[in-house]
């Protein structure tokens, strides 16, 4: 069974972005899309990612809500969230709901490293 990813940006070019950086890596990552919250919340209970790649600004269900809800559901499968407003700030509050580490959209070799270590954290590095 490949490894699944659920990305959700209500971005469709970043989103496919992602998706490319993601397949061109050359590994069976199965690469799932949500356009919002909701629908990553109906996507990780569909399909049951091994994990979770969430952008913070996001219509009807932001990230921090969506994260919340998905620990909830599946609090073993690893959130990332991947924003424009990593600060701090945010980084105190993801960690605080079960999101495992904040990468700004700005560091695209960031979020592959990140990838990479939650999906295989016995050979890679620690990360977040």
């Amino acid at each position: 069974m490949n490894t699944r990813i659920l990305i959700a940006e209500d971005n469709a070019s970043v989103r496919a972005a992602m998706r490319q950086v993601l397949e061109n890596v050359g590994k069976h990552w199965e690469i799932i899309e949500a356009e919002n919250g909701f629908d990553a919340v109906a996507k990780a209970q569909e399909f049951r990612p091994d994990l979770i790649v969430l952008d913070l600004v996001m219509p009807s269900m932001d990230g921090f809500t969506a994260a919340r809800v998905l620990n909830a559901l599946l609090p073993h499968t690893p959130i990332l969230m991947h924003t424009m407003f990593a600060s701090p700030m945010v980084e105190l509050e993801a960690h605080k709901i079960g999101v495992r580490t904040v990468v700004p959209k700005s560091e695209s070799g960031t979020f592959l490293s990140a990838v990479e270590h939650f999906l295989n954290p016995e050979t890679t590095e620690s990360f977040g």
